[in-house]
């Protein structure tokens, strides 16, 4: 479910070292859209942190835009920054 409580079912596959996810949905007007989510490592100082970068198209899938690009800190690797 997504935030704003449209569901959304995604298929998705390991890829060299990635999680990939992929999905079509809805608006609540009835327009398709298709969603993107990538999952990848980072190492960073001996630290291993995760990217999620979401993307969506609309128009049936021939080009992509950003929609986040979040980066996953373990909690005692940011406690140390701080």
């Amino acid at each position: 479910v997504g935030s704003d409580g449209d569901i959304i079912e995604f298929v998705g596959l390991v890829d060299s070292g990635e999680m990939r996810f992929s999905a079509a949905s809805w608006t609540a007007t009835g327009e398709p859209f298709f969603r993107r989510l990538t999952f990848s490592p980072r190492r960073d100082g001996g630290v291993t942190k995760v990217r999620q970068l979401g993307e969506i198209s609309k128009d049936g899938g021939r080009t992509f835009v950003v929609e986040y690009d979040l980066l996953y800190v373990p909690r005692a690797a940011s406690a140390k920054r701080e």
